[in-house]
């Protein structure tokens, strides 16, 4: 009998290899990330009303270049109402931020600003880790900007939707915290 072949990673890289994945587990979660998720901690923690979920803005002060205004979301359910949100006399928006995945989000924004004009505008599904998940498409509409997202595809979890506008140097990031939960 011949001695056994070891072909896994020597005690060094394996040593290496968990002190990176630790890492990368202890990543600190950016602020503003942290600070919009924490309110759901609050909410489950107090039992309290949904609509105290805020949209968390970076920079907290507008910068004079380029702003993103309050978000305002509208849910939809069945088709009459996409019809309705998306005709010319909106109903309110949705005041909560807690939604079954059977239902869909219409999300209206503006940007203002002196080169809001000229400004690269990204969206984003953000996770509790601060890990963007995948880019959401936004389109120009009503002189802002619209996110259509059906929810039926994401698994009961909160999520930020990060949405980031550029203009030059300056960047405005408003998080829009969401909870599937049904």
């Amino acid at each position: 009998p011949g001695e056994l072949d070891w072909v896994g990673p020597s005690l060094g890289e394996h040593t290496e290899q968990v002190a990176e994945r630790k890492r990368v587990e202890a990543a600190a979660v950016p602020q503003p990330i942290e600070q919009a998720f924490g309110q759901f901690s609050r909410l489950d923690r107090a039992h309290a009303d949904a609509a105290e979920v805020q949209t968390v803005f970076v920079p907290e002060t507008s910068l004079e270049t380029i702003r993103i205004g309050d978000p305002q979301i509208w849910v939809v359910r069945r088709p009459a109402e996409l019809r309705e949100v998306l005709g010319d006399l909106l109903p309110p928006p949705e005041a909560g931020r807690v939604f079954a995945r059977t239902e869909r989000l219409i999300v209206r924004y503006a940007l203002s600003g002196t080169a809001s004009a000229d400004a690269k505008v990204t969206v984003g599904l953000v996770d509790r880790k601060g890990k963007r998940l995948t880019e959401l498409p936004t389109r120009a509409d009503r002189g802002g900007w619209l996110i259509d997202l059906p929810l039926t595809s994401l698994a009961r979890a909160d999520f930020l939707l990060a949405i980031e506008a550029r203009a030059g140097a300056d960047t405005a990031t408003a998080y829009v915290p969401i909870r599937v939960a049904r």
